[in-house]
């Protein structure tokens, strides 16, 4: 019993390993086109792309950036390229309002504002999809961030 157990584990922490080495970073994935983005300042900020999801597989949009910024033909413009080929990050709507005075209606209401609810993977994303509903840290917070702790809602 004790030999199976052992085996057990070690096969639970191999399929653990091999499946967080499957998860690539954006930079992986798009490499030049990612450098690129980031170094050209196409976003006020270095998360945005980071967290901008493909509108068609990675790989396909990788090949045509190539293609077309080794064309010398072409009038190239990134931020059009980047505007085409990804969506942006939608920020949280939220019309919240704090109105309550007794603190505890205040939280019990707000709970449902900073509510998500589970991630989908999305190929070529760098979101890290939980997989069951979640609360964020903050109402205008759209994910947990990486080092941030979320709280599951059972």
């Amino acid at each position: 019993m004790k030999r199976f157990i052992t085996t057990l584990l070690a096969l639970v922490i191999v399929f653990n390993i091999s499946a967080q080495q499957e998860v690539k970073t954006p930079a992986e994935v798009y490499g030049e086109l990612f450098t690129d983005v980031q170094m050209r300042h196409i976003f006020p900020d270095s998360k945005t792309f980071a967290d901008c999801t493909p509108k068609r597989d990675p790989k396909e949009i990788v090949k045509d950036y190539l293609a077309m910024k080794n064309n010398s033909s072409i009038r190239f413009k990134l931020g059009e390229f980047v505007l085409a080929n990804f969506d942006l990050p939608k920020p949280p709507q939220s019309n919240y309002t704090t109105k309550e005075k007794d603190v505890v209606e205040h939280i019990k209401n707000l709970w449902n504002v900073l509510k998500r609810d589970a991630d989908t993977a999305v190929n070529g994303s760098s979101l890290l999809p939980l997989p069951n509903p979640y609360i964020v840290p903050g109402r205008f917070v759209s994910t947990t961030l990486y080092f941030s702790i979320s709280l599951p809602v059972c």
